[in-house]
């Protein structure tokens, strides 16, 4: 079967999606670690590294601190109280990306960044990411840990959602090149 594409798709297309010669795409790791307790409920923790410079157990310390902090404080509403986390580290910049499910459907997302300087000290402090149409919400890497979620909510949505569910669902562990 051919799709008719319109007669002008060739020419919108033309000069867009240039990506610079010099770009070579790479795989890193997405893997699963310990969840976090949080005040108000449970959030899964993900890592995102590049193979051979994994997340230390520093960063791992700061991020944790951080997210439990910000729930403590009242920054992030816990909604249907689950949810999960994702740690990027990368050379230049750590990324937390903390989402909670709510609504029952919706994933709802904050973000922090700090410089990282390629080491575990860089700036201690994430900073919140004001996110909108014109900010970065997500990379394709972090997208992977994204989907691997949905997959785990849709399930435990889809089961009797009693306990044996929910510990189900908090101790699902996976690993990854993405």
């Amino acid at each position: 079967m051919t799709t008719n594409l319109g007669s002008n798709l060739d020419v919108a297309l033309t000069g867009v999606g240039a990506i610079r010669p010099d770009y070579r795409h790479h795989e890193r790791i997405a893997r699963s670690a310990a969840p976090l307790i949080v005040t108000g409920g449970v959030v899964r923790w993900n890592e995102v590294y590049l193979p051979g410079s994994p997340v230390s157990p520093v960063l791992d310390g700061l991020a944790r601190t951080h997210v439990q902090r910000v729930f403590a404080e009242g920054e992030i509403e816990p909604g249907e109280g689950l949810g999960f986390v994702v740690l990027h580290h990368s050379s230049e910049f750590d990324y937390l990306l903390v989402c909670m499910w709510t609504r029952v459907q919706e994933m709802w997302e904050v973000l922090f960044i700090r410089e990282a300087n390629g080491d575990d000290v860089g700036d201690e402090r994430f900073r919140r990411v004001q996110t909108g149409v014109e900010s970065s919400t997500m990379c394709v890497w972090e997208m992977a840990v994204v989907w691997h979620e949905r997959a785990l909510w849709t399930r435990y949505l889809s089961s009797r959602r009693e306990l044996a569910d929910r510990l189900a669902w908090a101790g699902d562990c996976w690993e990854e090149l993405v």
